[in-house]
């Protein structure tokens, strides 16, 4: 019953979302402006479905009923909700500035593409204050105050609730975050939605979620080699930790009672062999690792992003 589980994606249109999750990973696409996919997602409205094994059909819900312990582990087995929701985002123009109310929506990114002068948003420029912010807020003065730094393929970032972020233009990349889609929009470049309105902004619950004293870097991976292969570890919060996996030929590793583990294969491929069966995993899956799946080996030549609740 325990082995690593793939869920069909769920995919968002967004206005900004464009196809390069089927340039990069071949992925059959619903429509030509996808700009998430939510691949491991249990949520009432967003649910995942079990796509690959024996358990194939089955709700991301239904697997937790059938055994809480052995899925999700031990420390997550009572809890009334799952902790993580995990997307691949292909941004092809300027997301909105936006901020996720203190709590409720930490996040953490990596950079799996990104074009020729690529930036991201990440906090506010040093020195600015309340009252300047606040008056600026819905106009492009705002723009002034936000502070852009320029990212690369494979640089990662930790996005604390309550830092005023957006994710720019030709940029793909995989979030990590709290299962929270609680967004406050602050300021959109004046776009219109599909019926000529511009877009909702919400400056008053924007204005109390801010931290203005929010300092956001990109986060410096720490990596270690282990069997040949090399494993970099990037952060780890109360919400979520984070590393990667640089596997040339294989690894062995255990699953942990306690937790469950996620992969996302963002380059090469690999097959994960566990409890005699074999598992074949593309760039750009997702693959869920239950707790009580016990020992596995990882055998190709990939690079994964490994995350769980610590």
């Amino acid at each position: 019953m325990y082995y690593p589980i793939i869920f069909e994606p769920i995919y968002k249109q967004m206005i900004w979302g464009g196809t390069r999750l089927r340039e990069l990973f071949g992925r059959k696409l619903p429509f030509d402006s996808v700009g998430e996919s939510w691949d491991i997602s249990c949520r009432d409205e967003e649910m995942g479905i079990v796509r690959n094994g024996k358990l194939s059909g089955m709700t991301f819900a239904q697997l937790i009923e059938k055994d809480p312990v052995g899925f999700l582990g031990k420390s997550h087995s009572e809890k009334t909700e799952f902790p993580l929701l995990i997307k691949l985002i292909d941004a092809n123009t300027d997301l909105s500035v936006q901020v996720h109310p203190p709590g409720e929506k930490n996040e953490v990114w990596y950079i799996i593409h990104a074009s020729e002068g690529a930036k991201l948003n990440v906090g506010l420029v040093a020195g600015t204050c309340k009252e300047d912010f606040v008056a600026a807020m819905g106009s492009k003065e705002i723009e002034k105050y936000l502070n852009f730094i320029p990212v690369k393929a494979g640089d990662v970032i930790n996005i604390p609730a309550g830092t005023v972020h957006a994710i720019g233009a030709g940029l793909v990349l995989a979030e990590i975050q709290q299962n929270s889609d609680t967004t406050y929009r602050v300021y959109d470049y004046g776009r219109i939605d599909a019926s000529g309105n511009p877009r909702q902004l919400h400056i008053d619950e924007a204005i109390r979620s801010i931290d203005f004293d929010a300092n956001c870097e990109l986060t410096q991976g720490h990596a270690n080699k282990s069997d040949g292969s090399t494993i970099i570890f990037y952060c780890s919060t109360e919400y979520y930790a984070l590393y990667e996996y640089i596997i040339d030929t294989s690894y062995k590793e255990q699953s942990d009672p306690d937790r469950f583990f996620v992969f996302t294969c963002i380059n090469g491929s690999c097959e994960i062999i566990s409890n005699g069966g074999i598992t074949e995993i593309s760039s750009g899956d997702c693959v869920f690792i239950p707790a009580a799946m016990g020992e596995y080996e990882i055998r190709g030549t990939c690079r994964l992003l490994k995350s769980f609740v610590p």
